[in-house]
């Protein structure tokens, strides 16, 4: 049965870490098969809107986007198919270091700059979806961290 921490954790008076809660429950007799912590985000990975976008002039595949930020207007070059405006979108601002490891850095791709990337399920790392970027909820706001959206939490695996 896999149990979530927080869950857990609404009830005790003074929250317990994940580590601390599993060994409780193996003094209890409870045996702990697995602890599948969540892959948490960086705060610098944002909701952003796709305010424009035009083909890449140097590359078939790849297209030219405007995203909007709570802080002004940024340049990213995105391969996936299905980018378009107005929509929502995550965008790991430059800086951003991604589940992966992978740190996020201003580019220069076929002559045109990328000031951070937009983000698949699979750099999200919430799955193995990597044939588009996500497309979030239109009524987010603009400039939201995603880590306050998506509440990971760990879990606890037990017999």
């Amino acid at each position: 049965m896999k149990i979530s921490v927080n869950s857990i954790n609404t009830y005790l008076e003074k929250p317990l870490k994940t580590q601390e809660m599993a060994d409780i429950l193996e003094r209890t007799e409870v045996e702990v098969e697995d602890i599948l912590y969540a892959n948490q985000l960086d705060d610098k990975i944002i909701v952003a809107r796709v305010a424009e976008v035009r083909q890449h002039p140097n590359a078939d595949k790849l297209k030219l986007a405007k995203v909007e930020t709570d802080a002004g207007t940024l340049d990213i070059v995105c391969g996936a198919p299905n980018i378009a405006k107005n929509i929502k979108v995550a965008l790991a601002q430059v800086g951003t270091t991604l589940p992966s490891g992978d740190v996020i850095g201003e580019a220069m791709l076929r002559g045109e700059k990328s000031q951070g990337m937009l983000c698949s399920a699979m750099e999200l790392g919430w799955g193995d979806d990597h044939s588009g970027i996500i497309e979030l909820d239109p009524n987010l706001p603009i400039g939201t961290s995603l880590c306050d959206i998506v509440k990971n939490t760990d879990i606890i695996d037990i017999k």
